[in-house]
């Protein structure tokens, strides 16, 4: 192997011996002949190719700049003295030459200045390849899970209180962190997704689609699943735009594409969405079952139920609305809350979309109603004040629509277990809508109320009953079981059941696992040399070659089922953990149905996420650039 005299440079801090002639470098991984010895064509890659790697990280020059006090003395060196021409006389060089002599002597007779500490803690050491590689992935982290911009790298501070840092890590520029760093912590990311994904038994998927506030479509789809040690994962698949026609055909399209990008045809045990026509038509396409979102359900029905007050929450909106219109309104208020030594409560203005924060807005009204009489008695504004029954309305519809929240808010989550608790949210609601009904109290217009609301829910939310995959779920919890049919009949708790024992029975497990927590209770088959016992034997081989799945199945289920009901504060899924080699068929099912969601809302979190990504000061952020800072800002 020939000799490199650079095998000692710092252009080895970029790259590393390959096959004894080559170098690969530590940022593209493009390997370099170097046959020759000469290292200029590794120095002419890193200048054309990563211009903001310095070759040589000593960086002494910039540490003494940083080390030098505040007032420097004057040199006392021969340099730093402008000779006069020669030409001059003796009598003006003699006196220059003295002092020459003495500036000489003068650091011999100065004692030895001690060496500070800073010049150890500030010294400018090297990076290696690797260690520069995770500071530069840490950054692109930082700018994609806190929303910075890419141009944060050229911010002078920020490069003033790196530097102060750690002197010896160079930033990257914008584009080299845009165009080279995310892209390849992208790949490393979507690999890691792709293993536990492969690993998975079922896999659950939600689905919608938002546009941007520059009228660009984005569709997203996230999945999730129980990974080997049945811990519930959630992770985005794909948020990229959609520039085809919502259609049906083009929305099965765009799903079936990620599907099969993902390998995952054959785990999806069902697709979560809201109700649009268009997306239930594309799911029903795909041979998928569909899963309504339980939470756009319950938004519709509510949002029904609250025409029958609308003349009332009107002028609510129209009172929170010249209270944050008018400043010195808003003063007034908050000043006539302190006298009144209550809380400063801000008023909530309510969102079309959002039935939730319909109710935020009257909860929030009632708590200051006191406040909000007494200032706009003081201020004579011409707004319209409510009166006293209206007042009543308000206090009695938020009393009714409380529990709506409640369960919006408790179904919404995606890191636990949902689904199997729609059956008891959906009696529960029932059953408070029943008790408001005969309650005589009520003013005209919150009764009409809840009577909508109750024959929304029999519309609406009654079906749920009869959907397999909720039943099934709920029997697998074993926090619930048959408590979750509390409010429904027994006969729809039979078929449940009596489903779930035929899909218990046709579940196919590998031959090391067994049912039995004993392995000396596992029947081997009975073979005999002797004719007294071979035809019986061989008849008993054939019985249970034949029976025996099927009767493991309903003993699995039937001593599940028997068991203790789970506290409803434990984890369901520690139990299953715990107990997979004691019911391994009803494991392999609780996997697949467990897994799935009650709502959506995990796409509605992305786009969340999506709008603080493209703002308006990022509108120049492309949409394939802006599919990878939410892929990675959800799944890091």
């Amino acid at each position: 192997m020939p000799y490199y005299r650079g095998r000692t440079s710092e252009i080895w801090n970029h790259f590393e011996l390959v096959d004894g002639n080559k170098a690969k470098c530590g940022y593209c991984s493009v390997q370099l002949s170097i046959s020759g010895g000469s290292l200029n064509n590794l120095k002419r890659h890193l200048t054309a190719r990563h211009p903001t790697v310095s070759i040589n990280r000593n960086e002494s020059d910039q540490r003494d700049t940083l080390n030098e006090p505040d007032n420097p003395q004057p040199s006392t060196s021969t340099a730093s003295i402008s000779l006069p021409n020669v030409a001059q006389t003796s009598s003006v060089l003699t006196p220059i030459i003295a002092s020459v002599s003495d500036n000489f002597q003068q650091p011999l007779n100065r004692p030895r200045k001690q060496t500070r500490l800073t010049d150890f803690v500030q010294q400018s050491r090297p990076l290696s390849v690797t260690k520069k590689k995770q500071f530069d992935e840490q950054l692109a982290k930082m700018i994609v899970k806190r929303y910075y911009p890419f141009a944060l790298v050229e911010d002078p501070e920020f490069k003033i209180f790196l530097n102060m840092l750690n002197p010896s890590y160079v930033l990257p520029s914008r584009k080299t962190v845009s165009n080279n760093i995310m892209p390849r912590l992208y790949e490393s990311c979507k690999n890691n997704v792709q293993c536990l994904i492969d690993s998975t038994v079922a896999v659950c998927l939600t689905t919608d689609c938002w546009t941007s506030n520059e009228n660009t479509s984005f569709m997203a789809t996230t999945a999730h699943f129980f990974d080997v040690n049945t811990e519930l994962k959630s992770f985005c698949l794909d948020c990229t735009e959609f520039s085809e026609r919502h259609t049906g055909d083009n929305i099965r399209a765009k799903l079936m594409t990620i599907v099969s990008n993902w390998n995952i045809t054959h785990k999806v045990t069902a697709i979560v969405s809201d109700n649009a026509a268009n997306v239930t038509n594309a799911i029903q396409k795909t041979n998928y079952r569909q899963v309504s979102c339980f939470a756009h359900t319950l938004n519709l029905a509510v949002q029904n139920g609250l025409k029958d007050i609308s003349s009332v929450t009107l002028k609510v909106k129209s009172i929170v609305e010249y209270f944050k219109r008018s400043h010195h309104a808003l003063a007034k208020l908050h000043a006539t809350q302190d006298q009144m030594n209550m809380p400063q409560l801000k008023l909530i203005q309510d969102v079309a979309t959002r039935w939730n924060s319909t109710y935020d807005m009257l909860q929030r009204f009632v708590k200051v109603k006191d406040a909000i009489n007494s200032t706009l008695a003081v201020l004579q504004s011409n707004v319209e004040m409510l009166t006293p029954e209206e007042w009543v309305i308000v206090e009695k519809a938020a009393e009714v629509l409380e529990i709506f929240y409640e369960v919006t808010k408790e179904i919404s989550g995606d890191q636990y277990v949902t689904l199997s608790v729609v059956l008891i949210f959906t009696g529960v609601i029932f059953e408070s809508m029943r008790k408001y009904e005969q309650d005589i109290t009520l003013p005209i217009d919150v009764r009409t109320m809840v009577l909508t609301l109750k024959q929304q829910i029999t519309s609406r939310l009654k079906p749920l009953e009869d959907n397999d995959l909720v039943t099934q779920a709920a029997l697998l919890d074993p926090r619930y079981k048959k408590l979750a049919f509390t409010n429904i009949s027994e006969q729809k708790y039979t078929n449940a059941l009596n489903k779930l024992r035929q899909k218990v029975c046709s579940v196919q497990i590998e031959d090391t696992q067994t049912q039995y927590d004993n392995p000396q209770q596992i029947d081997e088959p009975s073979i005999s040399s002797s004719l007294l016992w071979k035809s019986f034997d061989e008849q008993y081989n054939r019985n249970r070659a034949s029976h025996n799945p099927q009767a493991a199945g309903i003993i699995e289920l039937d001593k599940y089922m028997n068991e203790p009901i789970l506290n409803r504060h434990e984890n369901p899924i520690i139990w299953w953990k715990n107990r997979k080699s004691q019911y391994p068929r009803l494991y392999n099912l609780m996997l697949k149905r467990l897994c799935i969601t009650a709502t959506s809302v995990p796409c509605e979190r992305l786009f969340s996420k999506a709008g603080m990504t493209l703002t308006e000061q990022r509108n120049r952020i492309k949409p394939s650039k802006a599919s990878k800072v939410l892929f990675l800002n959800q799944n890091l």
